[in-house]
């Protein structure tokens, strides 16, 4: 029995290292690992915001300069606006959106843009309205 128990360890011990390597983590303390959705409208409360930029500036990871926008230093990532994906990324969100019909902005990166194919590998800006 002791030897199955140190086997058991060392196998953990290496999924440990190999998701370590991968970049993937683990939170044993808590198994809530769900991301939660930034939500836009503490932003139009507090701030009152001109641009959607105000919007994604505040999203923790999304860097906006000279107005381009990328998550994490990738690439241009892929916007959705109420389930459609915006043809031109930052530039065409931008132009169709009032600031204040903005209910809530979602940055999704890693992993869980596999869904959103090959346009959201450089990270997804999932934008609703309030009129969604």
């Amino acid at each position: 029995m002791k030897n199955i128990k140190a086997i058991m360890s060392t196998l953990t011990l290496a999924l440990m290292v190999l998701l370590s390597a991968c970049g993937t983590t683990y939170d044993t303390a808590s198994d809530n690992n769900e991301q939660d959705p930034y939500d836009g409208k503490r932003v139009v409360e507090i701030q009152n915001p001109l641009t959607l930029a105000d919007f994604l500036m505040r999203a923790p990871g999304v860097l906006v300069q000279n107005g381009e926008v990328s998550i994490r230093g990738g690439g241009p990532p892929l916007f959705i606006l109420d389930g459609v994906p915006m043809g031109n990324g930052y530039a065409s969100a931008a132009s169709a959106i009032n600031p204040l019909d903005i209910e809530s902005v979602e940055v999704v990166s890693g992993p869980e843009t596999a869904f959103y194919g090959r346009r959201g590998m450089n990270g997804v800006i999932i934008i609703k309205t309030k009129t969604s």
